[in-house]
């Protein structure tokens, strides 16, 4: 049993949220929130996502990937995918260099750990965050929970989410 309340309730959450927000902030580019399933089971989702995607992948301009966010670091982790990705983090950067939302955006080594990778692997230019604090422990047991899960660091990534859209 995986009750997956950071893996990846923390993501679904966060987007509900942002979806919540958008329909009475209207952005001046379209957005698309997509919860693509069968991640644990080597990427089904975005794998078919890809292959069968609503819109033409080389009109999606960024896409962000926002998997076990309900942790409590003050840094996030990421990696970046597709051509044109770099920028996207460097714009994510700037802004959190302004804002300090967290103390650092680290990247890592691009990976098929997660939803991004077909869309980076397609060209895409895309980003993967995550936060790996004190919950991480609890990573794939039966105790990611919402006793073990923190919405401590979820008001920045909000805010750094929008402050991006606005701004890229």
């Amino acid at each position: 049993i995986f009750t997956g309340a950071n893996d990846n309730a923390s993501g679904v959450g966060t987007l509900l949220s942002l979806m919540q927000y958008y329909s009475k902030n209207q952005p001046e580019q379209s957005l698309l929130f997509l919860f693509l399933d069968g991640e644990e089971a080597n990427l089904l989702g975005a794998k078919d996502y890809v292959a069968n995607p609503l819109m033409p992948l080389d009109k999606v301009k960024f896409a962000i990937n926002l998997d076990m966010v309900g942790d409590d670091a003050t840094n996030l982790i990421c990696e970046v995918g597709g051509n044109g990705g770099q920028a996207g983090l460097d714009m994510f950067k700037k802004i959190n260099a302004g804002k300090g939302y967290f103390t650092s955006i680290d990247p890592e080594p691009f990976t098929d750990n997660s939803d991004h990778y077909y869309f980076g692997i397609a060209g895409v230019p895309c980003i993967y965050f995550t936060i790996e604090g004190s919950k991480y422990q609890y990573y794939h047991t039966p105790n990611d929970s919402y006793a073990n899960f923190t919405s401590e660091r979820f008001e920045p990534l909000f805010n750094l989410m929008c402050d991006f859209v606005r701004e890229f």
